[in-house]
């Protein structure tokens, strides 16, 4: 079985929802500071700091959209020569965050305690929802009836 934001399910599993995880979009103090007072298209204000648009930015994996469509949310077309970097852990991505190595989307349960301790900041009031499922294989198992009971025990603690 797979937790999956596809709702599709794969031929011989069936799904069945789990809730919603709750995303928001941070970055360190620091560089939090480059951004000054954004123009429309998110190319940062006349006294030279750095637009949003511009920020470097931190994402999972090549297939990781998220950051793309709080962007599109504010109108702001991202800088085509910004710096990405793919940090492929949840873990090292909070570090890179705290460490000021751009700015992504971090789920709220995590990126809260960082929030509070000031070690990131929230870019916008903006919270990015994901719906999240859980596909498993269609078969009569009881282990795999457990595993589903356990998933679902989780996301009714975890998730919205």
């Amino acid at each position: 079985g797979v937790v999956t934001a596809s709702a599709d399910p794969v031929s011989g599993c069936e799904v069945e929802p789990l809730g919603v995880l709750r995303y928001w979009p941070v970055c360190s103090p620091a560089l939090a500071e480059q951004l000054g007072t954004e123009n429309a298209d998110g190319t940062g204000d006349t006294d030279g700091t750095a637009g949003w648009g511009s920020l470097p930015l931190l994402i999972i994996g090549e297939h990781d959209r998220m950051t793309d469509d709080i962007l599109d949310l504010h109108g702001i077309t991202p800088d085509p020569g910004r710096r990405v970097s793919r940090i492929p852990s949840f873990e090292g991505l909070n570090d890179a965050v705290v460490a000021g190595l751009g700015w992504t989307v971090v789920p709220v349960p995590s990126a809260s305690a960082f929030v509070d301790a000031g070690t990131m900041v929230r870019l916008s009031d903006d919270v990015h929802e994901v719906p999240l499922y859980w596909q498993r294989w269609r078969l009569e198992s009881d282990t795999l009836e457990a595993l589903t009971d356990a998933i679902h025990a989780a996301a009714a603690v975890g998730l919205g």
